[in-house]
């Protein structure tokens, strides 16, 4: 069998060693599973530490790079903790994906940190995607600051419609008579009119009390007629309600006669929505 000689690098070549020569061992350590175990750890590498590797395009020869040049290589494919920017990518360009190796339903959310030391508190604010194919998009904001969109093309729903969801209206009876005052603290609602009537041409007027209402929200309010089983409720089309006047906390609505006769109010129902508005 032919004789094995040692092989060494030799410009960035592994070579079989001359005839004769002899390799320095007390100058070169050996690298070797049971000497990494058994060196001195270092917890947090320096900039100037050196990592030794093979080039794969220079005929797998030995090269090194720093811990420097290790975090710039990285950083080119992960986002840093302290924030950063997504790079186009030849798959979804600009693109950050959210759960897409997970499996079954499952819900898929991102959450922001807006104040706090690290982990403090579990986010400002969160934009989660229920799981399954038709699971809600919510979003959570803690504070009292709401949720604000900038759209100059201004804000479209090209399926569903837009509006208040369940557990955001309420309903409310209408004590003694049809002139009360309604109080209900909700953003939107129905209110049941008290038994009673309207004179020929006439109007009505009563107050919604409701802490959403700003001097600067808009109410809408319209009418339905619900058969109360006497015969006596009013057809939708015999009245019209309005809002003559909002303030903090109350919105004056009429309820104008469009007859010439007395019409009932039992039976008519007032249904009512608060939304935000500005006066600048």
């Amino acid at each position: 069998m032919a004789e094995r000689k040692p092989v060494v690098l030799v410009g960035g070549v592994l070579k079989e060693m001359p005839s004769g020569d002899a390799l320095p061992a007390a100058n070169i350590p050996e690298v070797t599973a049971p000497n990494i175990h058994a060196a001195p750890a270092k917890p947090t590498p320096a900039d100037a530490d050196e990592l030794g590797y093979v080039d794969s395009a220079a005929g797998w020869g030995l090269v090194k790079l720093t811990w420097a040049n290790l975090k710039t290589a990285l950083s080119n494919i992960f986002l840093p903790k302290t924030g950063g920017r997504v790079a186009d990518s030849d798959i979804n360009p600009g693109a950050v994906e959210v759960g897409i190796y997970g499996s079954g339903d499952r819900p898929a959310y991102i959450d922001l940190h807006a104040y706090g030391a690290p982990l403090e508190v579990d986010y400002s604010a969160r934009i989660i995607r229920n799981g399954g194919p038709n699971g809600e998009l919510s979003i959570f904001q803690n504070g009292t600051s709401p949720v604000a969109f900038y759209a100059s093309g201004g804000i479209l729903s090209n399926v569903g419609p837009i509006g208040y969801g369940v557990g955001n209206g309420g309903t409310a009876v209408q004590a003694k008579s049809n002139t009360t005052p309604v109080p209900i603290n909700k953003q939107n609602g129905v209110i049941y009119l008290a038994n009673g009537s309207i004179p020929g041409s006439g109007i009505i007027v009563f107050e919604l009390q409701n802490t959403f209402i700003t001097a600067n929200s808009i109410v809408v309010v319209h009418g339905s007629y619900i058969d109360t089983g006497t015969g006596s409720g009013s057809a939708i089309s015999q009245f019209t309600p309005q809002v003559n006047y909002v303030q903090a906390g109350i919105a004056v609505v009429q309820i104008k006669n469009n007859y010439a006769g007395t019409i009932p109010t039992d039976g008519v129902t007032i249904r009512f929505a608060v939304f935000a508005g500005s006066a600048s």
